[in-house]
């Protein structure tokens, strides 16, 4: 005789097979931190380019050269397409995505590291720690951001393309 109280087979820890208690791997904080740079970036280039390319049809509009304008919309426009694009490359874990995010940190520390030093300093020692900020502290940290969000344990676990094994979690 069985229980007429007893409820029906459900998704419970105990009934679900070892092989499909699988789950990916959360964000790594470099991802996240990835993603909460870039956004601001990719939304400001984008108000920026719309603000420039209202300027640029107003000046075309006057001139009458079109061929300058279409040049100028379509490199910036596949620019903010590109910034957009990778974006959801990192957010969708796909592999071109972490290449792509550790080409942006490497732009991001070429700029850092290569840009001209336009400010003014009061003493030798101002401009001593702006160059070991600028050629060592700052290049350092983005270095050590690039590891993490590129070849570091939990960034290619992220990246991969196969859910990994992990117990049932009903928090998630």
């Amino acid at each position: 005789m069985t229980n007429p109280y007893t409820p029906p087979k459900s998704m419970s820890p105990e009934s679900i097979a070892p092989e499909q208690q699988t789950r990916r791997p959360g964000r790594p904080k470099s991802v996240w931190l990835f993603l909460c740079i870039w956004t601001p970036i990719t939304v400001f280039y984008a108000i920026v380019l719309m603000r420039n390319m209202a300027i640029a049809i107003d000046y075309a509009m006057g001139e009458g050269d079109l061929a300058t304008l279409a040049f100028y919309a379509g490199w910036r426009s596949a620019l903010l397409v590109l910034l957009v694009a990778l974006m959801v490359l990192v957010w969708r874990r796909r592999q071109a995505g972490r290449w792509g995010g550790l080409l942006a940190i490497g732009a991001v520390m070429a700029f850092a590291f290569l840009a001209p030093d336009r400010a003014t300093y009061a003493s030798a020692a101002e401009r001593a720690g702006a160059v070991f900020a600028r050629h060592a502290f700052i290049p350092a940290l983005l270095a050590w951001w690039a590891y993490q969000f590129g070849f570091s344990r939990a960034a290619r676990a992220y990246f991969s393309a196969k859910p990994v094994a992990a117990p049932f979690d009903q928090s998630t």
